[in-house]
């Protein structure tokens, strides 16, 4: 059995210590890094979206006459369900962009309103369209964006 010296346990002690020392170096850079990437990818999606939302209302504001207009139609044919019907059909036609178009009156059905849906969906005579989140952010006064 050899027998080791001072200077080779020396050696053998700063061999361990370097490479600790460069396994908590590279952990140390690793964790800066990724957390650098994240913060940068976070940043970038940010701008990504508000890019993607003046996009989307830019397009809104471009057309918030014409569906205004055609909210005024709607309106004044509330008494005639076909000729409402027909003017969502039309709307679906002119927007082919816009996946339903609906309209519903600030009154519930059950008490003498209306609600009529581009795609002919006529829902369940409990159903009451002036609690759901997109009617009332549409009385609000304004066009809102709000998940369907």
């Amino acid at each position: 059995m050899r027998k080791t010296t001072l200077a080779g346990r020396i050696r053998l002690w700063l061999f361990a210590i370097t490479i600790i020392f460069i396994a908590l170096l590279y952990f140390v850079f690793i964790t800066i890094f990724r957390d650098e990437l994240n913060r940068e990818l976070v940043l970038k999606n940010n701008i990504h979206m508000s890019l993607l939302e003046s996009e989307v209302y830019g397009w809104l504001e471009e057309r918030k006459n014409l569906l205004f207009e055609a909210g005024v139609l709607m309106e004044s044919s509330t008494g005639d369900f076909e000729q409402a019907t027909n003017l969502l059909d039309r709307a679906n036609d002119f927007f082919p962009e816009i996946l339903w178009f609906y309209f519903g009156s600030k009154n519930a059905v059950r008490d003498g309103g209306y609600y009529i849906d581009g795609d002919h969906w006529v829902p369940e005579d409990d159903w009451d369209h002036t609690q759901r989140p997109w009617f009332t952010a549409a009385t609000s006064g304004d066009v809102k964006m709000i998940e369907p």
